[in-house]
């Protein structure tokens, strides 16, 4: 099993997509590669935050542990067969397999954008996406805002295996 965990100063980033690095752990905990981020800074463009997805993918991740994510991304993970986990407090990379977590299991469970939008959503267009590859989800979750409360927190190490099709 492998983790993509975005960090930032040895933690688990406060947000995913602004994550200076990922770290790939395999299920040892031990680091397999530390990468810089595609979407590092904050400042990230719809390919910047699609290459940050791609890379996960690349990187045979089957789990991302973060401790905010915005619904889009989220959507698009689970999409992958990705599963994620949200960990509640200020968490260090070389502790977060082992904490105390909750699985999110839809892109409305991630943080709505208020910025997407106002920008103009992916390319300065506004309307759909039929111009973007699988488009650019700026329409997951827009009709469920609401955060659903989804079982109890698990330690990670405690779940099962993935699955992957």
């Amino acid at each position: 099993m492998i983790y993509a965990i975005p960090h930032s100063r040895n933690c688990v980033a406060n947000h995913f997509m602004k994550a200076k690095k990922f770290a790939f752990l395999n299920e040892d905990n031990l680091l397999i590669e530390d990468i810089v981020s595609p979407s590092a800074g904050g400042d990230s463009s719809c390919s910047d935050k699609k290459e940050t997805i791609t890379l996960i993918e690349n990187m045979k991740a089957d789990a991302v542990i973060v401790h905010n994510i915005g619904e889009r991304a989220l959507g698009k993970l689970l999409k992958s067969g990705i599963r994620v986990f949200r960990v509640k407090q200020q968490t260090q990379v070389t502790a977060a397999t082992s904490s105390s977590m909750t699985e999110l299991t839809e892109s409305s469970q991630g943080r709505p954008s208020n910025n997407h939008l106002k920008k103009g959503g992916c390319s300065g267009h506004s309307g759909s996406c039929s111009g973007h590859s699988g488009g650019c989800g700026h329409h997951l979750g827009e009709t469920t805002r609401g955060h659903k409360k989804h079982g109890k927190m698990n330690a990670i190490s405690s779940l099962s295996p993935l699955h992957k099709k």
